[in-house]
């Protein structure tokens, strides 16, 4: 019994839609209670990671979605973004893109 070729899937192709992992500091923590100068002083500033699809950059910040569309070939689809953050540079510690 002769197997069936197998045909092999197409190679995707990328656009800036690509997988990314983000690495940042949060300056934006504010409580909005009293608090102490000295204690909030001694608080280290906290360490966030976000995962989601690369859109773009630019001086300023890094813009990246939670959500993306994909065509029939499973190519993301522009203008079909969703859950979108901004990410200020100056704050980012490290960019890893995962389909790398």
């Amino acid at each position: 019994m002769q197997r069936k070729k197998v045909k092999k899937s197409p190679v995707k192709k990328r656009n800036s839609l690509r997988h990314v992992e983000i690495t940042w500091i949060d300056s934006g923590r504010a409580s909005g209670e009293w608090s102490n100068c000295e204690d909030t002083m001694k608080k280290p500033m906290p360490i966030c990671l976000s995962t989601g699809y690369w859109y773009d950059q630019n001086k300023e910040k890094i813009l990246i979605y939670g959500a993306i569309e994909l065509d029939k070939e499973g190519n993301p689809i522009k203008g079909t973004e969703g859950s979108e953050q901004e990410i200020l540079k100056k704050c980012v510690e490290k960019v890893h893109f995962l389909d790398a």
